[in-house]
């Protein structure tokens, strides 16, 4: 079985997230890892994973938090 994966390049970031009403909410530190709670930022975001009930969780690029993501799901 093959598994579908969504990404998004570098350079659409930015817009993405300011479609989804992300980015002002990451700029003011809003928005957390789900692993270590860091605050995520433009820089740091390593994965964007979207929730049923709408809305996004982040994981910051620490290779623990990666790691555990991968563990855990």
């Amino acid at each position: 079985m093959k598994n579908k994966i969504n990404a998004i390049f570098n350079e659409d970031l930015l817009e993405f997230l300011d479609k989804k009403g992300e980015l002002e909410e990451i700029e003011k530190g809003n928005r957390l890892c789900k692993s270590c709670g860091v605050p995520i930022n433009l820089s740091n975001i390593q994965m964007i994973i979207p929730q049923s009930t709408g809305g996004y969780e982040y994981i910051c690029d620490s290779i623990s938090c990666v790691e555990g993501y991968y563990e855990n799901n």
